[in-house]
């Protein structure tokens, strides 16, 4: 979602349905976005002109994990759970 941009991200945090006008159902199940996933490293060897992004990422998360809190998700991914939930993107993706 980040990758869509600003707006997007925010109008599907405030109601995930509303990805259901942005992703088109082609581009359902590519999840992952590769591409996007080297930006920070590519904008850090950028800056610093070093290749230990991804060291120094580590170090930094297990750092900060301490803090984080748990996150429970409680909820069943079965159909009928999702549909109830999540009616629109069901119907047009399931």
């Amino acid at each position: 979602m980040t990758s869509q941009g600003k707006v997007i991200y925010e109008n599907a945090i405030k109601d995930p349905q509303n990805l259901a006008n942005v992703i088109r159902e082609d581009q359902a199940r590519e999840v992952e976005f590769e591409e996007f996933l080297n930006v920070c490293a590519d904008a850090y060897k950028m800056k610093t002109d070093k290749d230990d992004f991804y060291e120094n990422f580590e170090k930094a998360k297990y750092s900060e994990i301490e803090n984080c809190p748990e996150i429970e998700l409680n909820w069943n991914e079965d159909y009928s759970s999702l549909k109830e939930m999540f009616p629109k993107l069901v119907q047009k993706y399931w």
